[in-house]
């Protein structure tokens, strides 16, 4: 699956935009790049997660993610996910 595919299904199922970044380096995916990893949730975590919280729990080990408000801003990690979804109402 391609990475861009997975940010998709991210925005569709959490409703907030990421950046899926490899770990090691700590640089963006190339968007095309095909991975063996894909979100297979069919629901949105619970609001009162943080966005780290977020990520451990449902972010791949291997890669890492930004998550962004709906002004194109990143969120602290301490954010949490109700305040993120909330910008983009």
């Amino acid at each position: 699956m391609k990475i861009s595919n997975i940010m998709e299904q991210i925005r569709t199922v959490e409703g907030f935009d990421v950046q899926l970044l490899d770990a090691d380096v700590q640089r963006p995916f190339n968007a095309k790049k095909k991975v063996d990893f894909s979100y297979d949730y069919k629901r949105a975590a619970p609001s009162k997660l943080t966005v780290s919280q977020w990520v451990r729990q449902r972010v791949p080990e291997g890669v890492n993610a930004k998550v962004y408000n709906s002004d194109g801003n990143e969120v602290h990690g301490r954010t949490t996910l109700n305040t993120v979804r909330r910008s983009y109402e």
